[in-house]
This record gives C-alpha cells, sequence and structure tokens, in this order.
C-alpha cells in the first residue's frame, strides 16, 4: 500500500514539475485608450459594441499603475541593467501613449 502511494504521489509530483518548465508566452502591450480608438477596426471586429469598454479601460488603468510602482522601484535601483529599464519604459509609453523615462515615472 505504501508503494502504491509512493509511485501516486511521484506522478503527480512530477506532473506538477513537468507543468512548471513551460514557459508561459509573452503578451503583447497594449495601447493607451487614445491610441486604441484612432486604430482602424478589422472586418472580423466589426459590428456593435459589446459595452465592456469601461472594463477595458479599467484592465488597462490597472496594468499600467503596476508597471509604474515596479518602475519607480526600478529607477532608483542602480543594479537593474539599463537596458531593462529601457524596455520596460518602451512598454509604459506604449500604455500611456507618451515618452517615458525615469523623470516622468518619478513625477507621478
Amino acid at each position: 500500500m505504501r508503494r502504491v502511494l509512493a509511485l501516486a504521489a511521484w506522478v503527480c509530483c512530477g506532473g506538477v514539475w513537468a507543468q512548471g518548465g513551460v514557459l508561459p508566452q509573452p503578451v503583447p502591450p497594449l495601447a493607451a485608450p487614445e491610441v486604441r480608438r484612432d486604430l482602424p477596426t478589422s472586418p472580423l471586429r466589426e459590428g456593435p459594441d459589446p459595452g465592456f469598454a469601461g472594463i477595458w479601460a479599467t484592465s488597462i488603468d490597472l496594468q499600467t499603475l503596476a508597471l509604474m510602482l515596479q518602475l519607480r522601484d526600478w529607477c532608483l535601483n542602480r543594479s537593474i541593467p539599463d537596458e531593462a529599464l529601457q524596455r520596460q519604459l518602451e512598454r509604459l509609453g506604449t500604455l500611456t501613449g507618451r515618452e517615458e523615462n525615469c523623470r516622468t515615472v518619478l513625477s507621478r
């Protein structure tokens, strides 16, 4: 009986470990609301507005806030490479629709 339980535990742990080894796909950055408004609508997306614009805008605002809070720490931490910081500042700029640098992040 103990061998069966040990085998079952080993199989389950192996499955969890195997799932943890898969890297998630990167999510493309989203555009700011004023930028999204000016983007052309593809025929696939045409139709009546589903009414979720408020939810989408809130999602973008929360992503922007989380990234800004992270970047405030990153701008003050000299151990983070400039290349990594620049990539994240560009991502924030994509979300806000503005040119972002440490000075603009720390001023908010």
